[in-house]
């Protein structure tokens, strides 16, 4: 999405990296745990969109701080 091209482009390839590693070891947890207990499709796509959530979050939290980018 727009927020990790801005990062790209800025050369912060580093934090994108451990920030995507990150929310997709998170991601297959949550899959994995609720493969197990709730096996159902909704749980699923919610879990997808915490997911993207979590990259949006992360993104902006990092554009935005003192640190950051902008």
């Amino acid at each position: 999405h727009c927020l990790e091209g801005t990062l790209l482009a800025g050369r912060d390839l580093r934090y994108l990296s451990q920030s995507m590693g990150a929310c997709f070891c998170i991601g297959t947890v949550l899959l994995l745990v609720a493969r197990d207990k709730f096996a159902s499709l909704q749980i699923c796509w919610w879990i997808l969109v915490f997911f993207q959530w979590s990259r949006f979050g992360s993104g902006l939290q990092r554009l935005v701080s003192r640190n950051g980018m902008l």
